[in-house]
């Protein structure tokens, strides 16, 4: 590669992270915003789904709802351990912008599993009501 194309190359990468960095200031007013939708309903439920190799999560985290980010640790094969361990990494807001960029994706999805988390709750008390009725 000669120079020119280094340059070149390094010109096109410069503009490519100006046009990122300038749209990477929405992602975390667009997850900010539907976490607070997703808040203002009460669902009040805890829902994960898979995102690469870690976990997207709608849950409680430090008395507040919001996407959270785990990641399950194998125990060795000498470890007494025979569980995975659970590594909650902390708030989707906190992670590296290509996990953000990721959850982006999936976020319609994650609100329609979670309406039919919801909705299946529904039928499970009615049904518990029907049971001492």
């Amino acid at each position: 590669m000669t120079d020119k194309e280094i340059n070149n190359a390094l010109a096109e990468l410069k503009d490519a992270a100006a046009k990122l960095n300038a749209q990477s200031d929405s992602i975390n007013e667009i997850i900010q915003t539907v976490e607070r939708q997703i808040a203002a309903t009460n669902v009040g439920l805890e829902l994960w789904e898979r995102l690469d190799d870690e976990e997207l999560g709608w849950s409680k985290l430090n008395d507040r709802w919001c996407f959270v980010v785990r990641s399950w640790l194998e125990p060795e094969p000498d470890d007494e351990r025979r569980e995975p361990t659970c590594m909650v990494h902390g708030p989707l807001l906190g992670e590296p912008r290509t996990l953000r960029i990721k959850a982006l994706e999936m976020l319609p999805q994650f609100v329609r599993r979670l309406t039919s988390e919801a909705r299946e709750a529904i039928k499970i008390i009615e049904r518990a009501k029907a049971l001492v009725s």
